[in-house]
C-alpha cells in the first residue's frame, strides 16, 4: 500500500505541474548574475514562467528568449499601496521591457487581488498581454490555474520523490 502522501504514477504528470508554476524571485537584493542563474534554473525545471521585479524584465527576457518560459512581473509590489497612475506606469514600462504578463497581489498583502484590480490591469495592458491575479489561492482548482511560488525547485523535487 502506498504512503498516504504519495501520488499515484498513472495520474500524475510532473511536467504539467511544473508548467503551471511561476518560479518567483522577488528578493530586492538580487543581482544580475543571480537573475541569470534563476532563469537557467527556471528552464531546467520546466516551469511556465518566472515572476520578477520590473527592473529585471529585460535581463530575464534575454535569458528566456526561445525557451518557452514566460516572463512575468509585479505591479505595485508588494502591497499595492501606490496610486493607480503609478501602477499604470509600471505596467506600461513592463510591456515595453518585454514582459509576457503582469502580476499583482503575490501574497505579501492582507488579501488577494480584487476584480477591480484585474479590470484596471486588463484595461492598461490590453488584450494581448496576460494578467495574473494572484494571492488568496484557497482551492486546488485555483492553484491549478497557475501556481506562483519561490519554492518551485523544492516542490518539484518533492513531487518527483513521491511519484518515483
Amino acid at each position: 500500500m502506498a504512503p498516504e502522501n504519495s501520488v499515484p504514477n498513472d495520474s500524475f504528470d510532473l511536467r504539467r505541474l511544473a508548467r503551471i508554476m511561476d518560479h518567483t524571485m522577488l528578493r530586492p537584493q538580487a543581482t544580475c548574475e543571480e537573475i541569470g542563474r534563476f532563469c537557467r534554473e527556471a528552464v531546467s525545471l520546466g516551469v511556465g514562467a518566472v515572476a520578477i521585479y520590473p527592473v529585471w524584465v529585460p535581463v530575464a527576457a534575454r535569458h528566456l528568449h526561445g525557451t518557452g518560459v514566460k516572463v512575468g512581473t509585479v505591479v505595485g509590489f508588494p502591497f499595492g499601496a501606490t496610486h493607480a497612475s503609478a501602477k499604470r506606469a509600471e505596467a506600461e514600462a513592463s510591456i515595453r521591457a518585454g514582459a509576457d504578463y503582469v502580476k499583482t497581489s503575490t501574497g505579501f498583502g492582507p488579501s488577494g487581488s480584487t476584480e477591480a484590480d484585474v479590470r484596471l490591469m486588463r484595461k492598461t495592458v490590453g488584450p494581448s498581454m496576460g494578467v495574473k491575479a494572484a494571492g488568496g489561492i484557497r482551492s486546488l482548482g485555483e492553484a491549478l490555474k497557475r501556481l506562483g511560488t519561490s519554492a518551485s525547485a523544492a516542490i518539484l523535487a518533492e513531487a518527483g520523490r513521491r511519484v518515483g
